[in-house]
C-alpha cells in the first residue's frame, strides 16, 4: 500500500495527464456519436452547453484534484507517524503488564469522567 501511495505521490503529473487523454478521447467520442443522430441546430445548442458544463466541471475537478492529492500526502504523513508511533512505543519500549495497567486505568478513569459527565447532563436535561 505504501508503495503505491508513494507511486501515486512521485508520478502525479503523469497521472493527471492520463486522466486528462482519457477525458478527450471520452468528449471526441460523444461529439462524433452527437453530430451522427441529430441536426445542426441541436449541434450548436449541445456544443455551447457542453462548454459551459466543461468549464465548470473543470473548475471543480481542478479542486477535486487537490483534494486528492492533500489527502494521499496525509494519508502518507500519517502512515509514517503510526509506523514510528509502533516503533517507539511497542518495538523499542517492549509492553508489560505494568504498562497494560496503566493504560487501563487510564481509560477506566476517561471512561468514568465522560460517562458522568454525560449522564449528569441527561439527567439535568430531563429534570427541566
Amino acid at each position: 500500500l505504501q508503495d503505491n501511495f508513494n507511486y501515486a505521490v512521485d508520478h502525479r503529473e503523469e497521472i493527471a495527464q492520463q486522466v486528462r487523454d482519457a477525458a478527450v478521447d471520452a468528449g471526441q467520442r460523444v461529439y462524433a456519436l452527437l453530430t451522427s443522430l441529430t441536426t445542426p441546430e441541436n449541434v450548436k445548442w449541445a456544443e455551447e452547453t457542453m462548454v459551459l458544463m466543461l468549464a465548470r466541471a473543470t473548475e471543480w475537478g481542478e479542486v477535486a484534484i487537490e483534494y486528492f492529492w492533500l489527502a494521499l500526502d496525509l494519508i502518507v504523513q500519517y502512515t509514517e507517524l503510526a509506523k514510528q508511533y509502533i516503533t517507539t512505543h511497542f518495538i523499542e519500549d517492549p509492553v508489560t503488564v505494568d504498562r497494560v495497567k496503566g493504560w487501563c486505568t487510564v481509560a477506566y478513569s476517561w471512561g468514568l469522567e465522560t460517562g458522568t459527565f454525560y449522564f449528569e447532563k441527561v439527567q439535568n436535561m430531563t429534570t427541566k
